[in-house]
């Protein structure tokens, strides 16, 4: 929208297809025309009956599955989920990104600090006596209906003040974006070559996947990548290392 005060224009945008084809399916499962455990299209039939490209008619399914409205298996298709599922909805963020925050409250059921081997939820390449803030909410949509229940496990050591937050309203990605960790080197994956580049030539530690557009088995794909790279030890690779060091003992000391 652009004007002034005694004019305007209005530039009405047509919701892309994705979107349009997502509401659809979404409907249909409200309504129960779709009724749990039933088979939705699959990626070939959705490209076929919208006359869409592949990338629209998978990020269509992986949305409704980020959004826990059904569950996709390899080799089984997409099929509508049975209740709320549990899901690890940390999202480890590159601070330059927006919020990827979805309307709505929660209710803490649990928060606590627990041993890593306890927790609901695996935490590769943590000790199992390292302590793990395991947070277990009940996330509702903007018009107060629960539809899913986030469990969260966060190493102790990466936010020893998550607890005193408010936990009704705090996501997690805007609190890592907003409380920056001396030792995290962390990007943002969308393909293997990065998830292994990152860690051989930038050391990385932490790897962001984007929630609403990585489904569950790429996002598997680029963590086995990423945990089976090790960084160069290259020269060139450590001076590098030794900037951002800098620069963080430098924000550290003010």
């Amino acid at each position: 929208m652009t004007g002034h005060f005694i004019h305007c224009t209005v530039k009405v945008v047509k919701p892309a297809l994705h979107q349009l084809i997502r509401t659809e399916l979404e409907a249909r499962i409200q309504s129960g025309d779709l009724p749990p455990g039933a088979r939705l299209p699959t990626e070939a039939e959705l490209q076929q009956e919208h006359n869409v490209s592949r990338a629209t008619a998978q990020r269509v399914l992986n949305d409704l599955a980020q959004a826990g409205l059904v569950v996709r298996r390899r080799g089984r298709g997409t099929h509508v989920a049975d209740s709320a599922r549990h899901v690890n909805l940390l999202r480890l963020v590159d601070p330059r990104l927006g919020s990827a925050k979805i309307p709505g409250e929660h209710r803490v059921l649990s928060a606590k600090v627990v041993p890593a081997a306890n927790a609901l939820v695996e935490l590769p390449g943590i000790d199992d006596d390292a302590p793990v803030i395991q947070l277990v909410r009940l996330k509702y949509d903007a018009a107060d209906n629960p539809f899913t229940i986030e469990t969260q496990a966060i190493p102790f050591a990466l936010a020893p003040g998550l607890l005193d937050e408010d936990l009704v309203h705090l996501t997690t990605r805007e609190y890592f974006a907003a409380n920056k960790v001396p030792g995290v080197r962390a990007c943002m994956i969308e393909d293997h070559f990065s998830a292994r580049q990152g860690v051989e030539d930038d050391h990385m530690n932490v790897l962001c996947l984007g929630g609403r557009v990585v489904g569950p088995e790429v996002a598997w794909d680029l963590v086995e990548t990423f945990l089976a790279a090790e960084f160069s030890q290259a020269e060139r690779h450590l001076r590098r290392l030794g900037k951002v060091a800098s620069l963080e003992a430098r924000r550290s000391a003010q």
